[in-house]
């Protein structure tokens, strides 16, 4: 309906484009005066039954008020007049799309293309049909044949958008960033383009969209979620949960971002202020064995451990085949001294998720409790493949390794320990900075 209205638009502004008998109905559609237009076009078929121009400029009108069979018939006599009119052939395009006729809104846009020449909206019109039917490289092929000064509204975050579902990121966002050169501070595209920086790993490019994002839209909770997930990516993690809470006030009841704050709190280690919000959270979503793993999980943390206890059996018992409820008992366990039980709660664990380094690092510390360190080796060596950003791991390994005598490999692991540890108060410095706020009020 929108690209017949264009062809509609694109007509009435063409002063050469129809023969002087065709002004009063130019005058009557600026006016917006359609049934005029149609009876006087009604008229101008009568008395000139092959004029393309008025059989085509009828069926666009029948178009636009539902009328589709009435207008393939005035199209294909537009056509039929003159087969090298290519809006007459974009107009009947969109009939069948109405109609939901895929194939032939297909067939009628590739014999344009071939009797009417390339005319940059059905070579764009084309791509778009080829990408959604899964055609990406065809369609891609296609949009660059149109020359970027003809290209038709749309051209540019259609390009971006067939890179990105070839994983072409890089040229996605160069197309999206021509999207927002037209249209400064859309938000959309500036989400769009967070996500794009992100699939590319450019963890601070994202953030930087996003907070443009927030800055054009301080009150949409949609763009306040999207800025505290990239905050926590970015390890900003008292951002996210400033901008989690804002969410929150929004939308209290909605347990996605109720979730989502809990969880940036996690990450925030502020254990005892996410209690209450999986507690909220598991009131809006009662049974949910998510809510009661993240309520144990942050009942252990603030030292709630008999509370914790609760919850994660829960969590065991709505879902038994989940591997991290089985790993917090443990932990639990372990805490309290209880080695057999632990060991057997990890095992537990890697029963159901094998690499879940955190188990195997756990195990690495219950066997140097009990003096067996080349046991604690080969647990600590598995975790290390799982966790290697986990300075607690090389730490671990080189008490093993001293405790075997080796002491070159100890030391290694000590030196190791010191690089991941620095890289983790690195971490805990950023998790504290408030970036996009102290900007803001700066501003």
């Amino acid at each position: 309906m929108i690209v017949s209205l264009v062809v509609l638009g694109f007509w009435i502004v063409q002063a050469g484009a129809a023969p002087p008998d065709l002004q009063q109905v130019r005058n009557a559609l600026r006016s917006n005066d359609i049934v005029r237009a149609e009876r006087l076009l009604g008229e101008i078929v009568s008395r000139h039954p092959r004029s393309a121009e008025a059989h085509h400029l009828l069926g666009a009108i029948r178009l636009a008020q539902g009328r589709y069979e009435e207008a393939e018939s005035a199209l294909r006599k537009a056509l039929g007049s003159n087969p090298r009119l290519a809006v007459a052939y974009l107009a009947l395009a969109d009939v069948y799309e109405a109609q939901n006729r895929r194939d032939q809104e297909q067939a009628i846009l590739a014999e344009g293309l071939k009797k009417a020449g390339p005319h940059p909206t059905v070579l764009f019109r084309l791509g778009v049909l080829e990408a959604e039917n899964g055609e990406l490289r065809a369609a891609l092929s296609r949009f660059k044949s149109i020359p970027e000064k003809a290209a038709p509204p749309g051209y540019w975050e259609a390009v971006g958008k067939t890179h990105v579902s070839l994983g072409n990121y890089t040229e996605a966002e160069t197309a999206y960033r021509r999207v927002l050169r037209a249209a400064p501070g859309s938000v959309g595209i500036l989400r769009i383009l967070s996500g794009i920086a992100l699939k590319r790993g450019d963890k601070q490019a994202a953030w930087d969209y996003i907070a443009e994002a927030r800055r054009a839209a301080p009150q949409s909770p949609d763009v306040l979620f999207q800025f505290a997930q990239v905050s926590l990516v970015n390890y900003f993690t008292a951002e996210a949960v400033t901008s989690m809470r804002l969410v929150v006030l929004m939308e209290p009841d909605n347990p996605e971002y109720v979730l989502a704050l809990g969880n940036a709190l996690m990450d925030n280690q502020d254990y005892r202020e996410a209690v209450p919000v999986f507690t909220k959270y598991l009131e809006l979503k009662p049974g949910d064995a998510g809510g009661e793993l993240m309520l144990g999980e942050a009942l252990r943390g603030s030292g709630q451990d008999e509370q914790a206890r609760v919850h994660l059996e829960k969590a065991i018992a709505i879902n038994p085949g989940v591997a991290e409820p089985y790993y917090h008992l443990g932990m639990l366990a372990f805490t309290a001294a209880e080695d057999q039980r632990a060991e057997q709660l990890f095992m537990e664990t890697l029963n159901r998720k094998a690499d879940h380094g955190p188990a195997c690092l756990a195990l690495g510390r219950l066997h140097l409790r009990r003096r067996e360190p080349q046991k604690a080796v080969e647990w600590l060596e598995k975790a290390r493949a799982f966790v290697a950003s986990d300075p607690n791991v090389p730490f671990q390994l080189s008490r093993a390794y001293a405790a075997l005598g080796e002491k070159a490999k100890a030391q290694q692991a000590l030196a190791v320990y010191a690089r991941l540890n620095a890289e983790r108060e690195k971490r805990d410095q950023q998790r504290l900075q408030t970036k996009y706020t102290s900007k803001r009020q700066a501003e």
